[in-house]
């Protein structure tokens, strides 16, 4: 059996309509994210993107998220207090993490 070049088999996955409900289809690109980041800093933002991993201050930023999420929807006082000081301390990390940029 011979290799098929990507070009004939993205060829033939374009004929077979694998690429008719793709997410924005149609759209152009946004690569504002891209370009906002430093050149030198691109490739690598982008490989490990791609790989599922965040900067820390997503990562931060999201569990302060769904602290907020859960503090609003908590009755209980005590453990609302201790949401509370979480929230505190994930927003005291977060102002370390951009001050270390």
């Amino acid at each position: 059996m011979a290799l098929k070049s990507v070009e004939e088999m993205i060829r033939a996955a374009r004929e077979r309509g694998e690429f008719d409900n793709l997410r924005g289809r149609g759209k152009p690109l946004d690569h504002s994210e891209y370009f906002a980041q430093p050149e030198e800093l691109r490739l690598a933002h982008s490989i490990l993107k791609g790989a599922g991993f965040v900067p820390p201050e997503v990562e931060v930023m999201r569990e302060l998220g769904e602290t907020r999420s859960a503090i609003e929807a908590c009755d209980d006082p005590k453990q609302k207090r201790k949401l509370l000081k979480r929230a505190d301390q994930l927003k005291t990390k977060l102002d370390l993490l951009k001050l270390g940029r």
